[in-house]
């Protein structure tokens, strides 16, 4: 869901792919230890962890930040206001 319904929206890594989310099926499947749960996961990654990276924002002792760009194209390739620091406007804590 790449649409703004929120006062903040978090779009980590672009909201596309997710780290821990290149596995094949069958890696799926091994990892869960479940044929139904592997295939979730499979298919359904990416939105599974949200709520794993929504938990990690809050139980970590190294906070995770969010910083306002128009895209991710535009983050990834330097042209958002990087001179901001974490108490900044433009640099929002998760969680």
């Amino acid at each position: 869901m790449i649409q703004d319904c929120g006062h903040v929206d978090f779009y980590p890594n672009g909201g596309k792919r997710q780290p821990g989310c290149n596995q094949n099926v069958v890696g799926a499947i091994e990892k869960e230890g479940d044929l139904l749960y592997g295939i979730r996961r499979f298919i359904g990654c990416n939105h599974i962890r949200a709520y794993e990276f929504f938990t990690e924002s809050i139980n970590s002792d190294c906070p995770f930040y969010g910083y306002v760009c128009d895209t991710y194209d535009n983050f990834s390739i330097g042209k958002c206001p990087w001179g901001c620091g974490r108490t900044d406007p433009c640099a929002l804590p998760w969680g």
